[in-house]
């Protein structure tokens, strides 16, 4: 292998690295373009002109000049997919603004109390201007009979209550703004009912309703064949990648299984659709301009099936991979996969540079290249002379290839990993093609019911038992190693490590060993560094949760989170706020009601309204009983999170407390009222609303 075969792959990085470094410094860069067309001109003048030509042994300018060509095509891509520095930016006209008019770009999606709209702000107004704008923004418009009517394409006027994000008040929290920023969008909405009203609905002829609305009828045509409940969810997201109406438990199920990727459409899907349509399409060959045709309508029905399917990233991917596999057939050309798949992103990252950041096209890429270069090896570790067991044994080989590549990432991000992935994928992959087949067939022979209904029945059946097996699979014991600390460091290097490995493998460099046992043992020296530091962690962390209490005491590997009543029985209303700090340390505290009377554990005292850690106390002023303590006291810290009346000044002289924190659970005029009676009397004090989390080291 040659580095020289691989000319896109080697073009593919210098572009994403443009892409990098517009994120980090996210303003214009005019000089930039013209930098690109002043290299543009040379490269075309060493091109065409002899005189001009540098020797071979000079390549490395001519190579660099080319870089940096495709460096700036990243930038500029990357600068004219960001809309915030624009001057017609609405976000710029937002103070001044009483009305918007938005247009919806993609379908509405519904949850509890709100459809969640994503829309382009076409304009916006004042009393006597209209400002023509651009700009992404997110809509949480209240749920009712009227709302329910929402289509791609729709224009609305509402009135402007366009707010920007606000940055993680918690630590290590998900950072849902950065995430909105990354995919263009900087402002989002809440509209009630009375505040917004239907101007018109799609007018002209787009390619992506045509695909929404064949979309609705093929749902509504799985229901009417008979499929239901969990087995329509995932016949859905199966066939069209339409997710919304998986239930929590079934998507926890997948995952803890190792195979959520089933229920997400990618190159396996794309694939089915290709043999398919490949197979019923053979007869062509034997006619003049037969190849031609054939090739033709498989790569219509591919990109027909991409587009119905939403054009995720993965599917997207698997379509120009597949585009580049039929014209290489057509031509008796091999496509090689490494070009292909850098020829895919890089048109994929035109069109949308920052999907770069989009965890399911990072996934879909590193499983792809995992297999490419990790499966010849494994499978050659044992080859079955059964044809059987060699079937399984490939599956088994892909599935730990995948695996090899995807891990690192997911560990980091979710911190777990399936351990029965390998059984858990041998069985759904089996099962997934047949699935797949039956329903399909049942929508091609929808104009016949009793056809279509057997084959709906017997594809809800095999739904059904599949969905069983990997509910078992995630009720089984350690079948998911949870709690993982992960640092960015540990990826890093990771990453690394499986650079190297593919390096080795593909170019076949075994002195490479002790490069890559070199990074084994700098993976293994930085975890035993990282737990170092945990050990030395001495804590309390105050989460700022709206309407919870919630105080993580932590010790090394000790931890105790005391919560309110409601987020003792219902974790669940708190995950969101904590898990990111969890995950990060791998802790799993022990759980204080702080509504009870009494608790005992190692570390952690509760007896009534009080807490004592380290020989620290916390008082709690939580009910009317708390009241009828008349000793005093000098505590760390006095938490009110009592919404009922009561006298603070008693308080403060009766328990001296450091500093006051302001729970999340106070009412806003109640806050406002303790902070005047706290400035008053010099008090150190903590408003968890407005100021964060609170992180106390000791």
């Amino acid at each position: 292998m040659r580095w020289n075969d691989y000319p896109i792959v080697r073009l593919v990085f210098p572009f994403i690295l443009g892409i990098i470094a517009f994120t980090f410094w996210a303003k214009p860069l005019y000089f930039i373009i013209w930098i690109f067309f002043l290299l543009v001109f040379l490269l075309l003048l060493f091109s065409y002109f002899k005189k001009l030509y540098l020797p071979y042994k000079y390549r490395i300018v001519t190579g660099s000049i080319i870089y940096f060509v495709f460096f700036s095509l990243g930038f500029i891509a990357a600068e004219f997919h960001f809309p915030f520095e624009t001057m017609n930016y609405y976000g710029n006209f937002v103070g001044k603004s009483k009305i918007a008019i938005a247009r919806l770009i993609e379908e509405p999606k519904e949850s509890a109390k709100t459809y969640k709209l994503e829309v382009e702000i076409e304009s916006m107004k004042d009393e006597t201007t209209v400002y023509h704008t651009v700009g992404k923004a997110i809509l949480y418009v209240k749920k009712d009979d009227k709302s329910a009517k929402f289509h791609y394409g729709d224009k609305i006027i509402f009135k402007n209550t366009l707010v920007k994000g606000i940055k993680p008040n918690n630590p290590n929290a998900f950072d849902y703004n950065n995430y909105l920023t990354r995919r263009g969008i900087k402002f989002t909405a809440y509209v009630k009912s009375e505040d917004w009203k239907l101007i018109s609905r799609q007018q002209k002829w787009e390619v992506k309703d045509v695909a929404n609305k064949l979309r609705k009828k093929i749902l509504i045509q799985f229901q009417k064949n008979g499929i239901s409940g969990d087995e329509y969810a995932v016949a859905a997201s199966l066939i069209l990648g339409y997710r919304d109406d998986l239930s929590d438990d079934l998507t926890s199920a997948y995952r803890s299984a190792g195979v959520m990727h089933i229920l997400c459409v990618s190159g396996m899907h794309v694939g089915i659709i290709y043999l398919i349509v490949s197979f019923l399409l053979g007869f062509l060959k034997g006619f003049k301009k037969g190849a031609l045709l054939r090739l033709i309508l498989i790569l219509l029905n591919i990109w027909a099936f991409a587009i119905i399917t939403g054009l995720s990233p993965s599917v997207t991917r698997a379509a120009v991979m597949f585009t580049f596999v039929s014209i290489g057939q057509n031509i008796n050309r091999n496509v090689n996969i490494y070009n292909t798949l850098a020829a895919s992103a890089l048109m994929i990252l035109t069109f949308d540079p920052f999907y770069i950041f989009d965890i399911g096209f990072l996934l879909s890429y590193i499983a792809v290249i995992s297999i490419a270069t990790f499966y010849d090896s494994i499978y050659s570790l044992w080859v079955p002379y059964n044809k059987i067991l060699d079937r399984l044994w490939q599956i088994a080989a892909v599935s730990i290839a995948a695996q090899i590549g995807t891990a690192p990432l997911t560990i980091f991000l979710f911190h777990q990993f399936p351990n029965y992935f390998l059984i858990s994928n041998i069985v759904v992959i089996l099962a997934i093609v047949p699935i797949f087949y039956l329903t399909l067939s049942s929508l091609v022979f929808s104009f016949i019911p009793p056809l279509a209904s057997w084959l709906s029945t017997l594809s809800s059946w095999m739904i059904g038992a599949l969905n069983y097996f990997v509910i078992k699979i995630q009720n089984m014991p350690f079948a998911v190693t949870e709690h993982i600390s992960f640092s960015a460091i540990t990826l890093l290097l990771s990453i690394i490590l499986i650079i190297s490995l593919s390096v080795m493998l593909i170019r076949k460099r075994p002195n490479w060993i002790f490069v890559n046992l070199s990074l084994i043992i700098l993976i293994l020296a930085n975890s035993i560094y990282e737990n170092e530091k945990t050990i030395k962690i001495d804590r309390i962390v105050i989460f700022n949760i709206p309407n919870h209490t919630a105080l993580l005491f932590h010790s090394g590997t000790y931890s105790a989170m005391a919560v309110d009543s409601a987020a003792f029985h219902h974790k669940e209303l708190i995950k969101f706020s904590t898990d990111g700090y969890l995950q990060k340390f791998a802790l799993q505290p022990e759980y204080i009601n702080l509504d009870s009377n009494y608790n005992l554990d190692a570390k952690l005292i509760k007896i009534g309204d009080f807490l004592v850690y380290k020989n620290k106390i916390i008082a709690i002023i939580n009910t009317n009983k708390f009241l009828s303590y008349n000793k005093t006291l000098a505590c760390k810290y006095l938490i009110i999170k009592n919404k009922k009346q009561f006298s603070i000044d008693k308080k403060l002289a009766q328990y001296l407390p450091e500093a006051v924190i302001l729970s999340n659970e106070l009412w806003p005029k109640q806050i406002e009222k303790f902070e005047a009676k706290l400035e008053e009397q010099n008090y150190k004090f903590v408003d968890l609303r407005s100021s964060g989390a609170l992180i106390e080291n000791f």
